[in-house]
């Protein structure tokens, strides 16, 4: 109880704090709570800073799809039975993804 009080306290103080800015005649009250409840009110090139292209270069590397691989070799051969089976495909997004599973659910009930 006393935790989660000091935490919102901390939370408090952080989302109404004034940021500093680079120009003090425009950027004075810039407050983290109102950026992220009122984003209109403030310009993007705000936020706008170099980026190292080194830098988003790994980060595109790090953030590229994913081959899809199982680790147990047996559960992979089932599953794509159990998908040839009831003529499923692989899903090609998220929402695809829910759709074999809540026919595995379907069938086992």
């Amino acid at each position: 109880m006393v935790l989660g009080a000091d935490l919102d306290d901390a939370q408090d103080i952080w989302n109404t704090h004034v940021l500093q800015s680079k120009n003090a005649v425009t950027g004075g009250e810039r407050r983290p709570i109102l950026m992220y409840t009122l984003p209109q009110l403030y310009s993007a090139e705000d936020h706008i800073c170099p980026a190292n292209k080194n830098e988003v270069t790994i980060c595109e590397e790090q953030t590229l799809p994913k081959t899809f691989t199982c680790a147990d070799e047996t559960v992979f051969q089932l599953c794509t039975l159990f998908m040839e089976e009831n003529n499923l495909s692989f899903p090609q997004d998220s929402n695809q993804a829910k759709d074999p599973h809540m026919s595995l659910y379907w069938i086992s009930n």
